[in-house]
C-alpha cells in the first residue's frame, strides 16, 4: 500500500513527500537580486528613505559650502532602520572580506602598519527582500598587525552597512520604475 487511500485508486489521501523537482514549474528568469518580496518591504523602504531625506534637509544648512553632501552618521541610520523595520525586521552579513593593501614598515611586530579592506555586506530584510554593497575601511601606522587589521575591517563593515542602508532608498525608486513599466506582470518579466 502507497500513501494511504491503498489499492489502484488512490484518491485524494496520496501525498508525495519528496517531489521529482523536474515536476517544478519555476521559471526565474532575469535579475532577482536587490528585488522587493513585499509591499511591506516597499512600504518600510519608503520610510527609511523619507527619514534619511529629512535629516539631509535638516542638516544641509549646517555643513560648510564647500561640502557637497551631508553625511548621515552610522548610528542615524541605524536608529532610522529600526525605527522603520523594526528592532527584529532586518538583519546585517558580512559576505566577503579583501585586503587591497599591506604595508608595514620596521621589523615584524615591532613596526609600523597600514592596510587598506574592502567588504561586502548584505542588509535583509525579514520577508527576504536584500541589499548588498561594498564598504572601505583603512587603518595607517598602527603598531600591531592585528590592531591594524581590527581597525580596517571595523571601518568596511560600517560603510558597508551604511551604503547598504542608503541602498534602499534606490530600490524603492527602482521598483517603481519597474512597475510604470510592467516588469512584473504581462509584457514584462513572466512573459
Amino acid at each position: 500500500m502507497e500513501g494511504g487511500g491503498g489499492g489502484e485508486d488512490q484518491g485524494p489521501w496520496n501525498t508525495t513527500l519528496f517531489p521529482d523537482v523536474e515536476q517544478l514549474e519555476l521559471l526565474l528568469e532575469g535579475d532577482w537580486c536587490d528585488r522587493p518580496a513585499s509591499t511591506w518591504a516597499i512600504k518600510k523602504s519608503g520610510t527609511l528613505q523619507a527619514k534619511v531625506e529629512a535629516f539631509t534637509r535638516e542638516h544641509a544648512h549646517r555643513r560648510p559650502k564647500f561640502v557637497s553632501r551631508v553625511e548621515v552618521p552610522f548610528n542615524k541610520l541605524i536608529s532610522f532602520a529600526n525605527e522603520s523595520f523594526g528592532h527584529d525586521g532586518w538583519s546585517t552579513e558580512v559576505v566577503d572580506i579583501k585586503v587591497l593593501r599591506a604595508q608595514s614598515t620596521g621589523d615584524g611586530d615591532c613596526g609600523r602598519h597600514s592596510l587598506a579592506v574592502e567588504t561586502t555586506v548584505r542588509v535583509t530584510l525579514k520577508d527576504g527582500t536584500h541589499h548588498s554593497g561594498t564598504g572601505l575601511g583603512v587603518s595607517e601606522n598602527l603598531p600591531q598587525k592585528s590592531m591594524a587589521f581590527s581597525k580596517a575591517k571595523k571601518e568596511a563593515i560600517t560603510d558597508g552597512i551604511k551604503n547598504c542602508i542608503r541602498g534602499f532608498g534606490e530600490l524603492v525608486l527602482a521598483h517603481e520604475e519597474k512597475l510604470r513599466k510592467g516588469y512584473y506582470t504581462e509584457g514584462g518579466l513572466f512573459d
